[in-house]
């Protein structure tokens, strides 16, 4: 648990430190909804609520420098890792397991690029300030700015 609530946060806020340094006007981060209903395990949860709690201070130390800090949660990823896991099941099915917490169908999951896009959108909003400090769904923002993943659809839940 120590590493995933001390280490992992401390990490990512150097990250996103340096990168307000380096852009000094909007940074995002990524999250996920662990922080707001349990999933895997309690250092899980423990990690991503650390993560929105980390972005709310950055957003008020970091306003008066006109930086922006969202916390974006995107949806499944379907990256190489999950596309590995990935066992076909009937009815065109894919889907991977969890130990201890079952099947999970993956074949509406968003790309990498779906991510990419919500991030682009938000990035390049005006009003992003009005954001700061704040969780933000990918899905959400799929619907706020209209963008679409890369095979021309919303992946599932979105």
């Amino acid at each position: 648990m120590s590493s995933r609530v001390g280490v992992a946060p401390r990490d990512e806020q150097s990250a996103a430190a340096a990168a307000a340094v380096i852009r000094a006007s909007r940074s995002s981060g990524g999250e996920s909804a662990g922080a707001r209903q349990y999933s895997h395990n309690t250092a899980y949860g423990v990690g991503k609520a650390a993560l929105d709690k980390m972005t709310a201070d950055m957003a008020v130390e970091l306003r008066p420098r006109g930086v922006s800090v969202v916390s974006v949660w995107p949806g499944l990823v379907r990256t190489e890792l999950v596309d590995a896991a990935v066992r076909r099941a009937g009815n065109d099915r894919s889907e991977i397991e969890l130990p201890g917490e079952g099947r999970f169908d993956v074949s509406g999951a968003e790309s990498p690029r779906f991510v990419g896009r919500a991030v682009t959108a938000l990035a390049t909003d005006p009003a992003v300030r009005d954001r700061s400090g704040s969780a933000v769904s990918t899905s959400d923002l799929a619907h706020r700015y209209g963008f679409t993943d890369v095979n021309g659809a919303l992946p599932a839940g979105a």
